[in-house]
């Protein structure tokens, strides 16, 4: 199985284009869009349910697709597609609720007058998807894009690009029109952003930045869901058996590989010894093999992704950490790993790890965990464990996070 940074199945069967391509297609793009908006709300749903449909007719071979373009795990490569099957679900039944306009009353001076507001419409929304679950996360862009009456210009990782041409395969399968298109290859990002009307970028924090900045010189709307470093509370109220599986569960499906997962813990003092003995027997019992590796996590690059994640244990290890369970990487795999005795000084509690790697460290009480939680800017989900929940929803207010769950992971890792 090829690694995600070299050339993979699904990448050597896909042509590279060129920037003048991407103008091309984003015109014809521009030119079929007004007929989509003219269909209506509930033909639309229609076509996106054609194409619900055929994701689901094309298990098999979708599947394979994605283990080959990403080097997924068969259980992996399994959640996206039912991720995206679901993220397609999740739009078409909220149509009414996403685009139904709002009509509230006027205050002031305005009060003699009606007023109306709805969404604006974006006749060319661009894709920019990530090379982790590629179908799921192009996907739930791409639907509600479609679902409103726009058209889509995808551009996937060049490490992923195989999602992105069963996206395009599924759609013209279908018979649906000529709305949705994929550009295949390095350096066409600027290119689409230039083309387009509205940007969704999933990525890395600083790639996400680049997107911004050219996004901002043209004066168009964007949204980012950039890289995270999750952080996990253990309150002393906690189920400890129930904290433990949940927190091996988000540090370590997909082999940590996901913008949302679990990358470090913060534990109250007083069950800290406990809550580390736990997740250490989790881990030991049901996550040696990650999800279907020999004795660890496939983590993808045999070079780079390795060197890193071995970069931040060296480094804990030097500054005092001591390796509970796991620790080792070679050939693209990674053992899944306890750190103990980390602080905020540490690489692996600051920076993104992106692997099977979950660092424990003991705080006073919960204002020291929240603290450290929102130390940094890494924001993208958070999790508190304990067992009086109406005090978990209050911590959870305090933590700087686009999403807060209580005492599970997050949606995408369950």
């Amino acid at each position: 199985m090829n690694h995600p940074t070299t050339a993979s199945a699904g990448a050597s069967a896909l042509a590279a284009n060129t920037i003048h391509d991407v103008a091309d297609i984003a015109a014809r793009l521009r030119a079929a869009q007004p007929q989509w908006q003219d269909l209506g709300v509930v033909e639309r749903v229609g076509w996106l349910n054609r194409l619900r449909d055929w994701l689901d007719s094309n298990e098999t071979r979708v599947t394979d697709v994605l283990r080959q373009d990403v080097d997924a795990t068969p259980a992996s490569a399994a959640r996206d597609r039912r991720m995206a099957v679901a993220a397609i679900e999740a739009v078409t039944a909220n149509a009414a609720e996403y685009l139904g306009g709002r009509h509230p009353r006027p205050n002031g001076a305005g009060g003699a007058f009606g007023l109306d507001v709805g969404a604006r419409r974006c006749r060319l929304v661009g894709v920019l998807a990530p090379w982790t679950s590629p179908l799921c996360l192009s996907l739930q862009a791409a639907a509600a894009a479609l679902l409103a009456g726009a058209a889509v210009l995808a551009k996937p990782s060049v490490r992923s690009p195989a999602a992105a041409r069963v996206l395009a395969e599924g759609w013209g399968a279908v018979g649906a029109p000529a709305v949705f298109a994929a550009v295949y290859g390095r350096n066409l990002g600027p290119a689409v952003v230039d083309a387009v009307d509205y940007v969704r970028f999933t990525g890395a924090a600083d790639t996400g930045r680049a997107v911004a900045h050219r996004a901002a010189e043209r004066l168009i709307p964007c949204r980012l869901e950039v890289g995270g470093k999750a952080p996990a509370v253990v309150l002393a109220d906690a189920d400890l058996g129930h904290a433990a599986a949940g927190i091996a569960r988000g540090g370590l499906t997909d082999n940590g590989r996901l913008c949302a997962a679990i990358e470090r813990v913060y534990v109250e003092d007083p069950i800290y010894d406990a809550f580390v003995e736990a997740l250490v027997a989790e881990v030991d019992t049901g996550w040696r093999h990650c999800e279907d590796a020999e004795g660890a996590c496939a983590v993808g690059d045999p070079d780079a992704r390795v060197a890193s994640l071995l970069d931040h244990v060296n480094d804990a290890v030097a500054r005092g950490a001591a390796v509970r369970i796991g620790g080792r990487g070679a050939d693209g795999v990674f053992e899944p790993t306890v750190l103990t005795g980390v602080d905020q000084s540490m690489a692996v509690m600051t920076e993104q790890t992106y692997g099977p790697i979950l660092p424990v460290m003991r705080v006073r009480d919960a204002d020291h965990a929240v603290l450290l939680a929102n130390d940094g800017y890494f924001g993208r989900a958070a999790s508190i464990w304990a067992g009086d929940r109406a005090r978990a929803a209050r911590i959870a207010a305090d933590l700087t996070a686009g999403s807060v769950d209580i005492n599970e992971p997050d949606v995408h890792l369950r």
